[in-house]
């Protein structure tokens, strides 16, 4: 699956507890690779951040965790990443930024649950379900873009962005920790974290540029939609207030 991801000469496969209970790894080029990955055994809590974290509050995310992440954790983290946490006894989270611009998809085959930054690496499972969603198809053709953590692929979803998926007893849950609030302050930094322009959106494995076009921009019909009616909101605040 890993192998699917290498879109250019520079793209490195960097392969990680390869054993029954746990096998990841992540692609693109070394110098981009900017979180250190765990050392250690796969008997021991493993966390492993691909991406960039930024603000001091990335510190406190230790390679060998004690506990699993705590969803106000994730609400304060800032940045482009996913996380994953491998914790012995078959439990196991996958959470991606609140804007889900580093993107996870994740399927279930038998007992195993497989996730990548694309669709095409999923794919390469040879036991992969690769039936159409006919829902998904519609939106598609209807609409142009597709709804909520849809795939065109029936037996895949999308993690979104601000949850964070939860493995515990052999059974998969999702889990909000952030969400856009009608009426919040966007502010320069918000607004320059959507706009494609932003170092945000460069920069990043190979693995990831190539889902960009698949996303949501500041210019997209949910980004816009949203932008609009907070500084419609903030309008009439001030209105009443005046």
């Amino acid at each position: 699956m890993a192998d699917r991801l290498v879109h250019a000469r520079e793209d490195v496969v960097d392969r990680w507890g390869q054993t029954e209970e746990l096998m990841i790894g992540r692609v693109g080029p070394i110098h981009l690779h900017h979180t250190a990955w765990p050392t250690g055994s796969h008997d021991r809590p493993q966390r492993f951040v691909s991406g960039v974290l930024h603000e001091t509050v990335a510190k406190t995310l230790d390679p060998q965790p004690a506990t699993p992440v705590s969803l106000p954790s994730l609400s304060a983290l800032r940045g482009f990443y996913s996380i994953a946490e491998h914790f012995p006894g078959g439990r196991f989270t996958l959470a991606v930024d609140r804007r889900g611009s580093f993107p996870i998809y994740y399927s279930q085959i038998e007992g195993y649950l497989i996730f990548a930054p694309e669709i095409l690496a999923l794919r390469a499972h040879p036991r992969l379900n690769k039936s159409l969603d006919s829902g998904a198809v519609a939106s598609l053709l209807a609409s142009g873009f597709l709804m909520g953590d849809q795939t065109l692929l029936s037996t895949v979803r999308r993690l979104r962005g601000g949850r964070v998926l939860k493995v515990k007893d052999h059974r998969c849950q999702q889990q909000t920790y952030w969400r856009f609030k009608s009426g919040t302050k966007l502010g320069v930094r918000a607004i320059m974290n959507w706009n494609l322009s932003s170092p945000d959106w460069y920069g990043r494995p190979r693995a990831v540029t190539s889902e960009i076009p698949t996303r949501q921009s500041f210019f997209s019909a949910a980004a816009d939609s949203r932008g609009i009616l907070g500084a419609a909101l903030g309008t009439v605040r001030k209105q009443q207030a005046q």
